[in-house]
This record gives structure tokens, C-alpha cells and sequence, in this order.
């Protein structure tokens, strides 16, 4: 108080004799960018308006003038000023219409940043990922809340933004987009996934492989059945003997190792049961072997004592199936009953099976 005007700002001293006499004159002079320097040395941001003071005449009798120290706020706006033009990622300011009012660096592949002020920033995208920006940016307006997308910004460019609601006197006037590229991890991903696909096609290939090979080896052992079923005594010919028997055969690989005999000579009848080692194909070979062998010793040599017929069973089966091993792992076990109508007996014969 009681200090001239270029006192408080002798930095200003120029300036405030052209600025006095405009106001003087009835103009209203205001700036927001001049500084002055604290006593302490510190810089500081002010803005001022000046206005002509009218005394109760009407006359101009002086001037009044309004000031308010916005250094913070100038601080702030150089702060965000630096961060926008120096930040990695892209960053854009843009408006209810969805103009690009400022953007800090240019999209990959796209023209320089300064020619895309105006432009839409839906149409600068790629067909393919507008519908969902466009959405994204729509939320954000109406909702004022933020959103997040990763879309293809140019082919074969992706970047993960997000969508900040800029609030201006209670309503989304504008929206601040920050774009981080995302390409290098989005190519990893799709690379990976289409390693993954081609990993899935092999996969159903060896297995259309495997199925295709099962059908073909199934059908081969569903062939093998029949003709070892044709080959074996039929339960036809076990009913015709003995009337009152029954069969009951569950293989467990469709072919089996275990298989019944049956044969009627004179007044003699046979019926042996057995049960050869292995299963499946390995097991059906042996039964056969087995059969033909029986056929052999009984029906055509007309051997009929149990213990004799399991002897020679033993003695030639080793010798179908060249084993000269002195542990015998191939062969069979069995029970043979010979019922002598004649003198009403049963005669049994076991190879590992009790009577």
C-alpha cells in the first residue's frame, strides 16, 4: 500500500503505461501468463485483469485491478503438458463428436499427428476394430466411466487403450484416450494360438489315424471270431450230447483263449473245458490249437483214457509251438471228463484243475 504499480511489478514497468492508458480510455485489459519473482526469489504465475474505474460523475477516475496467483495451476498444466508430449504412449484428447483435438505423437503407419487434428478417430482405425472403439468411447461419454479395449490400430499393430472421461462442469466434454502398443505380446499370443490350432488339427489327425486303425484291427478280430467260432465245437453239438448243459462264454477281447470240447464215440462221451494262456488273439490261436489237437488224439486215433489223452495233448502241443524252452510258458489249463454210458462212471483228468 502507498507503492506505485511499478514497484509491485518492475518487471511489468514497460508494458504499464501503454496498459494505463488503454484502460483509461474504457478498454479492459486482462493476461494470464506474465510472472513476477517472489522476495524470496521464487517465480511465481499470475493473472490479472485490469478494469477502468468510473467515479459517481461517470467519468473515468482511476483504475481497479483484479489478480490471482495460478502457479500451481500453471505448474500442473506444464506438467501435463510434458507428460502428454513425452509420454511412450499415444495419447489423445477427444471431443463429443469424436474429432481428434490433440494427440501427442503419430499412430503407426498413420500421417503426422498435426494432420490428424479434425479427423474422426473412429475412421483412422481399421474396419474391423471400430464398431467395438466406437462403443467403447460411447460408454465412456454417457457413463463418465473409464473403459479399456485392445483393438488393431493398424494392420498387424495392436495397442491396449483406455478411455478417461474428462468432466467440465458435470458433463463428459471430453475423453482422453492413452494407447500402449501391445503388438509384440498380441503376435506372441497369436502366434501361440496358432500353434496351438495346428497342435489341435495333429492331434485330431492321429487320432482320426488311431480311430481308423482300431476299426480296421476290430474288424480284423470280429473276422477272426467267426472263423474261430466255425472252428470250435459248436453249443449245438454240446446240447445234442449232453441235453440237459448249458454255456455261458463272455470273452473279454471278443476272440478268447478259453473254449469247451465236446465228442460222443460209442457209448462213450467226452467234454473237456480249458482255458489257454493269453487273451485275445494270442489266447484264440492256442484254443484252436488246442481243438485240432483234441480232434487228433480222440476222434481220429480214438485214444479214451483221460490221463493218456492229456499226456499226448501236452507232448504235441509243445511241438505246435516249437517251444524248447525248459519253462514252458505256453499251453493251456483244462478239465476232461469222459462219461461211460455203459457202466454209468466218469473218468476225470485235470491239467492244473482239481476235480
Amino acid at each position: 500500500e502507498g507503492k506505485t504499480h511499478y514497484d509491485v511489478l518492475p518487471e511489468m514497468a514497460s508494458r504499464w503505461k501503454a496498459i494505463q492508458q488503454r484502460c483509461l480510455q474504457g478498454s479492459i485489459e486482462k493476461n494470464e501468463e506474465d510472472t513476477f519473482i517472489r522476495a524470496d526469489g521464487s517465480k511465481e504465475w499470475l493473472r490479472w485483469e485490469i478494469h477502468p474505474w468510473h467515479k459517481a460523475d461517470g467519468e473515468i477516475g482511476g483504475i481497479i485491478m483484479f489478480t490471482e496467483v495460478i502457479t500451481e495451476r500453471k505448474r500442473a498444466t506444464e506438467m501435463f503438458k510434458y507428460q502428454f508430449e513425452n509420454s511412450p504412449d499415444i495419447i489423445l484428447i477427444i471431443n463429443r463428436y469424436h474429432k481428434i483435438e490433440a494427440i501427442n505423437r503419430s499412430i503407426p503407419g498413420a500421417i503426422p499427428p498435426e494432420e490428424l487434428i479434425g479427423m474422426d478417430s473412429i475412421d483412422i482405425l481399421p474396419i474391423d476394430s471400430q464398431d467395438i472403439t466406437r462403443e467403447a468411447l460411447e460408454k465412456c461419454f454417457t457413463t463418465g466411466k473409464n473403459q479399456e479395449i485392445e483393438v488393431a490400430i493398424r494392420d498387424e499393430i495392436w495397442a491396449r487403450s483406455r478411455f478417461v472421461p474428462i468432466i467440465t462442469e458435470g458433463v463428459v466434454s471430453h475423453v482422453m484416450v492413452f494407447s500402449t502398443d501391445t503388438t509384440i505380446r498380441k503376435r506372441a499370443e497369436l502366434e501361440l494360438a496358432n500353434t496351438l490350432l495346428q497342435l489341435e488339427n495333429r492331434v485330431k489327425e492321429r487320432t482320426k489315424e488311431l480311430t481308423d486303425k482300431n476299426i480296421s484291427i476290430l474288424d480284423s478280430i470280429k473276422y477272426a471270431k467267426r472263423i474261430q467260432v466255425g472252428l470250435l465245437t459248436s453249443p449245438s453239438q454240446l446240447i445234442e450230447i449232453f441235453p440237459k448243459s448249458f454255456l455261458i462264454s463272455l470273452p473279454r477281447d471278443i476272440v478268447s483263449g478259453d473254449f469247451f470240447w465236446s465228442h460222443q464215440q460209442h457209448h462213450k462221451k467226452f467234454i473237456v473245458v480249458a482255458d489257454c494262456t493269453g487273451h485275445g488273439v494270442p489266447g484264440a490261436l492256442m484254443s484252436v490249437i488246442g481243438n485240432n489237437l483234441l480232434d487228433q488224439i480222440i476222434v481220429n486215433e480214438q485214444v479214451e483214457d483221460p490221463s493218456e489223452i492229456l499226456q499226448l495233448l501236452d507232448i504235441r502241443l509243445k511241438q505246435a509251438v516249437r517251444n524248447d524252452r525248459d519253462e514252458v510258458k505256453d499251453g493251456m489249463d483244462l478239465t476232461l471228463c469222459v462219461v461211460d454210458t455203459y457202466k454209468n462212471e466218469i473218468q476225470f483228468a485235470g491239467a492244473n484243475n482239481s476235480l
